[in-house]
C-alpha cells in the first residue's frame, strides 16, 4: 500500500507538496466531526479514498461512556460478527496494547510471525498478510487506536506508516477538542444546577422569613410557592399544598383567573 502511489514517479517536492495538500484535506475533514461517531466516519472516508488497505479500524476511548471504556467506532472490511468481537476482546489484544503503550505495532508478513497460526480475520475468511496497529495519540497521552490489514505481504513501508501517523496524530486533534468540549458542556450543566439549586434555597429561605403569607401558582394555576405563614392561615403544610390547584384553596378564582399563556 501507498498513499501516494500515483506520484511515485514524481519529483520529490511534487509529492510532498501532494502529500501536504492530502494532509491539510485530512485535517479540515477531521476538524468539522461534532462527535466521536462523526469523527470515525471521517476517518473511515479518508482512509478508504487514500488507503489500499481492505481492512482498518478506528478504537476510541469514549469519554462520553465509561461502561465503554474501548469502541470500534470505524470499522471498514468488518462483518457485524467480527466488529462485535473485535471491540469485546480490544482491551486484551492489540488495540489495547498499543493504547496502554503508546507504540505502534507492525507485523510486515503474518506467516513469518506466526506461521501456524495465519490472520484469517479479514473480509470473507481471507488471509491478512500484513498488520499494523497506530496509537492515536498527542502530547504523550494515547486515545485509542487505528488498525489496518492487508492481503499483501510487507504492506505498509515506512513512507505509508508516517503517513497514516499522521493522520492518527490529526484524529488524535479533533479527539482532544471533542473531549475538551465535552468537560465544557458538563461543567456548564453542573454550574447552571448548582446555581439553580442555590436560587431555589434562598428563596424558599426568603419566603419562611416573610411573617406574611406568601403563596403563587405556575401557568396552570398549581401551587409552587407555599411559606409557613400560607400553612398556618390556610391549615395545609407545604408538603400537602404544593401542586394543587390554587383555586381549590381559594373558591372562584378559577372563574376570575385564567391561568397559563392567552
Amino acid at each position: 500500500m501507498n498513499v501516494l502511489t500515483a506520484l511515485d514517479d514524481e519529483p520529490s517536492t511534487t509529492r510532498s507538496l501532494a502529500a501536504l495538500r492530502w494532509l491539510t484535506e485530512v485535517a479540515e475533514t477531521l476538524a468539522d466531526a461534532a462527535s466521536l461517531e462523526e469523527l470515525a466516519r471521517a476517518s473511515e472516508e479518508v482512509l478508504r479514498k487514500h488507503s489500499g488497505a481492505e481492512r482498518d479500524g478506528l478504537y476510541l476511548i469514549d469519554f462520553a461512556q465509561p461502561s465503554r471504556p474501548l469502541r470500534l467506532l470505524s470499522a471498514r472490511g468488518f462483518t457485524d460478527q467480527e466488529r462485535q468481537t473485535a471491540e469485546a476482546t480490544a482491551l486484551d489484544g492489540h488495540p489495547g496494547w498499543v493504547v496502554r503503550t503508546g507504540q505502534a505495532l507492525w507485523v510486515p508478513d503474518t506467516r513469518l510471525q506466526a506461521p501456524d497460526r495465519p490472520s484469517k480475520d479479514s473480509p470473507g475468511g481471507g488471509e491478512s498478510r500484513s498488520r499494523l496497529w497506530l496509537p492515536v495519540a498527542r502530547d504523550g497521552e494515547v486515545f485509542g487506536a487505528f488498525e489496518f490489514a492487508s492481503s499483501t505481504p510487507n504492506a505498509f513501508d515506512a513512507a505509508d506508516r508516517e503517513v497514516l501517523t499522521l493522520v492518527a496524530q490529526l484524529a488524535a486533534t479533533a479527539y482532544r477538542r471533542l473531549r475538551a468540549e465535552h468537560v465544557a458542556t458538563l461543567d456548564r450543566q453542573r454550574a447552571a444546577d448548582a446555581v439553580q439549586g442555590l436560587t431555589r434555597t434562598r428563596f424558599a429561605a426568603l419566603l419562611g422569613a416573610i411573617p406574611d403569607a406568601v403563596l403563587g401558582a405556575a401557568d396552570d394555576g398549581r401551587i409552587a410557592y407555599w411559606n409557613d405563614a400560607a400553612a398556618a392561615l390556610f391549615g395545609q403544610t407545604a408538603h400537602l399544598a404544593l401542586g394543587q390547584p390554587l383555586a381549590a384553596l381559594i373558591p372562584g378564582l378559577g372563574a376570575r383567573r385564567r391561568w397559563g399563556p392567552p
